[in-house]
């Protein structure tokens, strides 16, 4: 199945996401709009430039976890030594194999226990939109 989105903001945090959940899904591109769904083969590897989007690495950091493989995200730039710790943590509460290396986040992801975490949205409000990826 194919989600459509249309009307996008073609910035930075855009293209930076694009990039990131390409290795899990199948993209299309055209004209204003892009067409996205889940992949059929998916890499146990993946090396993912996040650039400066912080809401790609936060999100990214959720989504990876649940998947199959490990995941290196690398920040750039002024994202380098953001907060990122509080989100780690969640994560490892709902039985997350989540590492930092460096400014890296290395993600060993597989099945993600239910339960309930506890996060703070004063450090940033993409920890709460991170944490929609975690339910099943």
């Amino acid at each position: 199945m194919w989600v459509t989105l249309r009307k996008l903001n073609w910035g930075d945090d855009t293209w930076s996401m694009i990039r990131g959940v390409k290795p899990i899904s199948e993209i299309e591109i055209r004209g204003d709009y892009v067409r996205v769904r889940r992949g059929v083969g998916l890499d146990r590897f993946r090396v993912i430039d996040v650039g400066e989007s912080g809401f790609t690495f936060r999100t990214l950091t959720g989504v990876y976890s649940g998947i199959d493989g490990v995941t290196l995200l690398m920040p750039r730039g002024s994202l380098i030594g953001r907060p990122i710790d509080e989100l780690i943590n969640a994560l490892r509460n709902l039985n997350a194999r989540v590492d930092r290396l460096g400014s890296m986040v290395r993600i060993v992801g597989g099945r993600l226990v239910g339960g309930y975490v506890m996060i703070s949205g004063s450090v940033s409000s993409q920890y709460i939109s991170a944490s929609y990826t975690w339910r099943r």
